[in-house]
């Protein structure tokens, strides 16, 4: 299917479309998120909220090239999950000091 057909199906919100989507840039899309994440359940994710950001975003934009515009997103959110998880709350020790009753 081309990325027109794709389109066209996005806009009158038919579900074949995501079906395509993963079809036709699954593969593409993985390779990113791959390359940015390195964690199979993470890429996952970012696949699945690619889907879902096109799907939300296409009756507003109709990209001249598909295969760019799911690149960016994907690539996006991949980035998002590496600042996600390397935040500094989720990745260091919180080191408290001692309170003054503990003297």
């Amino acid at each position: 299917m081309t990325d027109i057909d794709i389109i066209r199906l996005l806009w009158i919100r038919d579900e074949i479309a995501i079906e395509e989507l993963e079809i036709n840039y699954g593969h593409y899309c993985k390779q990113i998120s791959w390359e940015i994440v390195q964690n199979r359940e993470d890429v996952s994710e970012c696949l699945n909220d690619t889907w879902w950001k096109t799907w939300c975003s296409i009756p507003e934009n109709r990209p001249d090239s598909l295969r760019a515009y799911v690149a960016r997103i994907t690539r996006n959110l991949s980035l998002n999950k590496i600042i996600h998880n390397k935040a500094w709350k989720r990745g260091c020790l919180l080191y408290t000091s001692p309170s003054p009753r503990d003297s």
